[in-house]
């Protein structure tokens, strides 16, 4: 295998057959993902991924953060449930592109999925910190990135495997070098709690992987603000946020 094709992990993978047309229905519920990679090869390979699912579509393109707000702002790409795009393409601070595109996404914001070969501890910190809902190496194969793609446009976020081991290690040594001194007035369920609002995660979302109902998430995101003294879950995100990743598992 080529070196391109080594590193445009996506390209590879079987082949396959494209889907028939699509209803009515399914045309306005297919998935519409935009792509935002400087290197059109890539781009062919995620674009030929997704065009042979049946229930999702291309909705644009892009080979930088300023031309893929230009489409978002312009109507020349409409609604895109998911961006996937490579932190280098980025070209500006992610926390400033990820905040502009959901502005402009319409009445659902659209969520971000990272896929690039820039994943050192750092990159991944970076980008979880500026709310991206998902980041996988670009060595991603087909089935995994569409997996990811579903995920991540149903309200959930995704580490490939080896992203997940490096950030578990990573949180482990900020745990142990922070000791218990972070947020003492919480309990541990609260952290947990803070610690996914943080990430941006909804009542909904942190009572699903928490397995609590959500009147008990309401509760104690009433008691994380009492405890904090703030007013709302941007103060407290802010907050949580001021002292790094300090708790939870990544995603």
């Amino acid at each position: 295998m080529s070196e391109v094709a080594r590193e445009e992990g996506v390209l590879t993978g079987p082949s396959r057959s494209r889907p028939a047309g699509l209803t009515v229905h399914e045309a306005r519920s297919a998935v519409r993902v935009f792509l935002l990679d400087g290197h059109p090869l890539f781009r062919n390979g995620v674009r030929s991924a997704v065009e042979n699912i049946r229930d999702m579509r291309i909705a644009g393109e892009a080979a930088t953060g300023k031309e893929a707000l230009d489409a978002l702002r312009d109507g020349t790409c409409r609604h895109p449930d998911v961006i996937v795009a490579d932190l280098p393409s980025v070209g500006i601070p992610l926390a400033e592109f990820i905040g502009l595109a959901a502005e402009l996404s319409g009445p659902r914001p659209v969520r971000v999925l990272i896929v690039s070969t820039a994943d050192s501890d750092e990159a991944v910190i970076e980008a979880i910190r500026a709310g991206a809902h998902g980041f996988l190496r670009k060595s991603t194969d087909r089935d995994e990135l569409i997996r990811a793609i579903r995920t991540v446009t149903s309200g959930g976020a995704v580490f490939g495997p080896v992203i997940a081991e490096r950030l578990q290690r990573y949180f482990t040594k900020i745990r142990h070098d922070r000791g218990p001194e972070a947020f003492p007035e919480l309990t541990s369920r609260e952290r947990e709690v803070l610690d996914l609002l943080a990430r941006g995660h909804s009542n909904r979302d942190i009572a699903r992987r928490l397995f609590l109902a959500e009147k008990t998430v309401r509760n104690h995101v009433s008691h994380i603000f009492a405890k904090l003294h703030v007013k709302d879950r941007s103060a407290a995100a802010a907050r949580a946020r001021s002292t790094g990743p300090w708790v939870g598992s990544p995603g």
